[in-house]
C-alpha cells in the first residue's frame, strides 16, 4: 500500500502524509439483477464471499427493484474484504453508500509529533490522520478538484476512548452523514462521523462539519470577516 499523493491532504512535504489505502466500503445493497450477473462472473472464492456477505433477495420499496443486502457484522478489514471489494470494483460495482476506510501511516520519527519520547500515538496526530482522510475522501469521492478550493471547518467534536498504540494497524471508518452538492456532482458542504479502530476496538470518535469553497468564494468570505474586524473598537 502506498501513501496518498500529498496534494489530496493539502501538504507540501510527503513525510506529513499519514493516510494510505483510502477506499470505499462494500455496497450496502446490490440490485438483484446485478448480483446475479456478478455471481455468474465470480470464481469459487468470490461466490463464497458473495454468499457470506450478502443476503437476499429482499423486496424493494416504492417501486425499487429487489436487492441483496450486506450483512454488517463488524467493521473488520481483512483479506476477504479486499478480495471481494476488488472483485466488485473491477465489475463496476463501486459503493455509493457514503462509507469509506483508510489506514494510518505511523511515522515514529516525525519531527513534530515525536519531538520528545512518547509511548502511544499522540491525540493530535490521530486527529490529523482523520482530517487528512476526510480531505482525501472529499477530493476522491466528492469530485472536488485538487486546486482552486478551500475547506472551511465549522464544527469538530472529538472523543477519545482509549490509547492508540504503536504495534497494530490503525484504521478509520468514515461515514458521510449528509452533504450538499452542485447538480449532484461536487460536494460543497459535508457532515462526517468517523471512528478510529485498533485491535477491532473503537479508540476515538470524531465528528466533522465543513464547507468547500472556491477560491473566489473564500476570498469574499475572508474579506467580509476582515472588514467586520476593522470596524470593531481596538
Amino acid at each position: 500500500m502506498s501513501n496518498l499523493d500529498k496534494a489530496y491532504v493539502h501538504k507540501t512535504n510527503p513525510e506529513n502524509v499519514f493516510v494510505t489505502n483510502l477506499r470505499q466500503t462494500l455496497p450496502l445493497k446490490i440490485p438483484q439483477e446485478k448480483y446475479e450477473k456478478l455471481y455468474s462472473l465470480a470464481d469459487d472464492t468470490q461466490k463464497r464471499l458473495l454468499q457470506d456477505n450478502y443476503t437476499g433477495p429482499h423486496p424493494g420499496s416504492d417501486g425499487d427493484m429487489d436487492f441483496f443486502a450486506l450483512i454488517e457484522t463488524n467493521d473488520a478489514i481483512d483479506d476477504s474484504f479486499y478480495t471481494l471489494n476488488d472483485f466488485l470494483e473491477k465489475n463496476d460495482m463501486k459503493s455509493k453508500d457514503m462509507i469509506y476506510y483508510a489506514e494510518m501511516v505511523l511515522n515514529l520519527n516525525h519531527p513534530y509529533y515525536f519531538e520528545h519520547p512518547n509511548d502511544h500515538v499522540p491525540g493530535m496526530m490521530a486527529i490529523e490522520f482523520v482530517r487528512q482522510s476526510l480531505s482525501a475522501s472529499i477530493h476522491k469521492f466528492g469530485n472536488v478538484p485538487l486546486t482552486g478550493y478551500h475547506f472551511v471547518l465549522s464544527d469538530l467534536n472529538v472523543r477519545f476512548l482509549n490509547f492508540i498504540e504503536f504495534d497494530a494497524p490503525i484504521t478509520v471508518k468514515i461515514t458521510l452523514k449528509d452533504f450538499f452538492s452542485h447538480d449532484n456532482q461536487m460536494w460543497t458542504d459535508t457532515i462526517f462521523e468517523t471512528r478510529v479502530y485498533q485491535y477491532r476496538e473503537i479508540k476515538a470518535e470524531i465528528g466533522v462539519r465543513n464547507s468547500i469553497m472556491s477560491n473566489p468564494g473564500y476570498r469574499r468570505l475572508r474579506s467580509r470577516h476582515l472588514d467586520k474586524l476593522k470596524k470593531k473598537p481596538t
